[in-house]
């Protein structure tokens, strides 16, 4: 069984949703405003409120999904005796040129904010109703996201998960191992029989912080 659509975003209750957590992710980015940046921290905020409300277009992305139980030609990071399902996912922004460094910046944040709002949302809202809709069953476990560069999986897996979800038909394209535009993404959400018992390969790297990509968070 294989499910291949495009990603509705459109329903206003879904856009408050994600555009509240895009918002706050981006005044998480740019800082707080104490006494010694207030003032740029101020320009900043209202550059970028300004964008959000007038660059709707750039900011919104658009998907496309595969929801699948035949992943048997995309190499996975788990054994395929233990999964039921596999959702490959694909969201992108569309390019914004500008001649100003602060509002390329901004409008970077703004996109990279609205990517992970939205694939956050596919994850705990989405994917559980489709998988029970198709496959008239609950969830048992769903995992984060994984893909090319994602966990230690190796970048060649993006041709086969790009060609397999029809990124193109969103603007996408794909040279060699990676993706354009620049604020796109391809990853998969797997359902598994059973969690994820062994360590996650992130949780030895050496960054501080977690990943930004991944959205792993102090996983160490």
């Amino acid at each position: 069984m294989i499910v291949n659509k495009s990603l509705d975003l459109s329903h206003p209750v879904i856009l408050n949703k994600i555009e509240e957590k895009a918002v706050s992710a981006l005044n998480n980015q740019l800082g707080s405003m104490n006494s010694e940046n207030k003032e740029s921290f101020l320009i900043q905020q209202k550059e970028a409120l300004w964008l959000l409300q007038n660059q709707k277009e750039y900011l919104l992305p658009e998907g496309r999904y595969t929801l699948t139980n035949q992943w048997e030609c995309i190499e996975g990071p788990f054994h395929k005796e233990v999964i039921l399902a596999q959702l490959i996912v694909a969201v992108s922004c569309k390019e914004y040129k500008t001649d100003s460094i602060t509002e390329g910046l901004l409008m970077h944040l703004l996109q990279i904010s609205y990517l992970n709002a939205v694939r956050e949302y596919i994850k705990v809202v989405m994917f559980p109703g489709l998988y029970a809709y198709y496959f008239k069953e609950k969830a048992p476990f769903i995992t984060t996201y994984y893909g090319p560069g994602l966990f230690e999986q190796p970048l060649k897996t993006m041709r086969s998960m790009y060609d397999a979800v029809g990124a193109e038909q969103i603007g996408v394209t794909i040279n060699e191992n990676s993706l354009k535009p620049c604020s796109s993404f391809i990853g998969s959400l797997y359902v598994l029989k059973e969690p994820v018992a062994e360590e996650m390969p992130c949780k030895r790297c050496k960054a501080k912080i977690g990943c930004e990509y991944c959205m792993i968070r102090k996983a160490r």
